[in-house]
């Protein structure tokens, strides 16, 4: 009869919950100590495609480590699509995984914010950006940038006389690749095919 009435009495008793005001005061339960950071950040290798995809991101950083790294190929030449400056970090996994509560951190990216008051991440932002290199990708060089055209006239006719160098230069190398026609001394049937006989119908 005891164990009957404390098992009543259990069933009996509101279970407490854990109220938004409750997580607030202990935030370390989700794993982040403030929200508005983990916002700024994104963190893997899908959340960082994805808000480079959208234009999203301001700095990229990617772990140099990394094996196999056609895991992370694909970020480096989204980011010089999208103008985000990106660099490698040799052992970032090891080194910022543990300060992050991860046990492995492969990309990690800086997100845009609308107001400057509200970033919490702009000093470290401005003090990598300068150090990064410039990343030249082969598909994306244009060739006006590569010829720098000058205001004067002088310098719209060296720019024309340089235009029409590279041309001429294109049409040679052009015809040089010019393709032969093929020919065909005689055609011999493959033996090996097998070849139905048609029936001839009975009138």
């Amino acid at each position: 009869r005891k164990k009957k009435e404390n098992k009543a009495d259990a069933a009996a008793a509101p279970v407490p919950q854990m109220g938004e005001e409750a997580q607030g005061s202990n935030p370390t339960r989700n794993g982040w100590t403030d929200l508005v950071a983990r916002r700024q950040l994104a963190i893997g290798i899908n959340e960082v495609t994805k808000a480079l995809e959208r234009n999203q991101l301001q700095l990229l950083l990617v772990c140099k480590s990394v094996r196999p790294q056609l895991m992370t190929n694909h970020l480096i030449a989204l980011s010089a699509t999208r103008g985000v400056p990106a660099c490698q970090v040799p052992r970032m996994s090891e080194t910022v995984a543990a300060h992050l509560g991860l046990k492995s951190l492969l990309a990690l990216g800086f997100r845009r914010c609308s107001s400057e008051d509200k970033e919490m991440f702009r000093d470290t932002v401005d003090a990598i950006k300068p150090r990064v290199p410039s990343l030249e990708v082969d598909w994306l060089t244009d060739e006006a940038a590569a010829v720098p055209v000058e205001l004067t006239a002088d310098g719209g006719r060296r720019a024309q006389k340089r235009k029409l160098e590279i041309e001429s230069e294109i049409t040679d190398s052009a015809l040089s690749c010019a393709l032969r026609p093929l020919k065909v001394k005689r055609i011999v049937p493959n033996p090996a095919k097998k070849r139905r006989t048609k029936l001839k119908k009975q009138k």
